[in-house]
């Protein structure tokens, strides 16, 4: 087959061959455009419907807070007096553990008249303490034996004498003791 067009004609045909090609592009991509928009208009949406959703929510529990705001005020009281309780109760002192160490610790023959405690005879203050002994080798171990104690920091001696004691405890001695906090826990 022989070509017989004109030159001019032959360009005009490939001119318009491209031209449209070039039209079906454009199209191609303001379709692509206009579909890049619809899916950013049903995200938008999408998100905003979420966004008000989730206030909502919000809303609803700030409220629901807002109720529980009182219990939660109470709970936090009770939880401060707890502390305190349980800080009183890592410094509370077993008087009942500290007079049966004492007893313990009494020598044979010898016995305690009376001893007031406070929580200031756990703080280096000396308490003052008589006790009868049978014997004087018994009031002599009396010191001795508390001195040895773990609930006892200091013994001092005061006076010993044969003519204050009881009929079955003749012997009395005059001390004062300086107890030990740590071995009253």
């Amino acid at each position: 087959m022989i070509n017989l067009l004109a030159d001019d004609r032959k360009n005009d045909i490939r001119a318009a061959r491209v031209n449209v090609i070039l039209i079906r592009y454009i199209t191609i991509l303001f379709a692509a455009v206009v579909f890049l928009m619809g899916v950013l208009y049903v995200s938008y949406t999408v998100l905003q419907a979420t966004k008000a959703s989730a206030d909502q929510i919000v809303e609803s529990n700030d409220v629901k807070a807002d109720v529980y705001k009182e219990t939660k005020t109470k709970v936090d009281a009770l939880s401060a007096k707890l502390r305190d309780g349980r800080a009183l109760m890592a410094n509370e002192i077993h008087y009942s553990k500290v007079l049966t160490s004492l007893g313990a610790s009494m020598p044979e023959g010898a016995v305690l008249d009376s001893i007031e405690f406070s929580e200031a005879s756990f703080t280096g203050v000396a308490v003052p303490v008589t006790a009868y002994a049978k014997t004087n080798e018994a009031a002599a171990q009396i010191s001795e034996r508390l001195q040895a104690s773990p609930l006892v920091a200091q013994v001092k001696v005061q006076e010993t004498d044969t003519s204050k004691g009881t009929a079955d405890y003749p012997v009395s001695v005059t001390m004062t003791i300086v107890f030990n906090k740590a071995g009253a826990k």
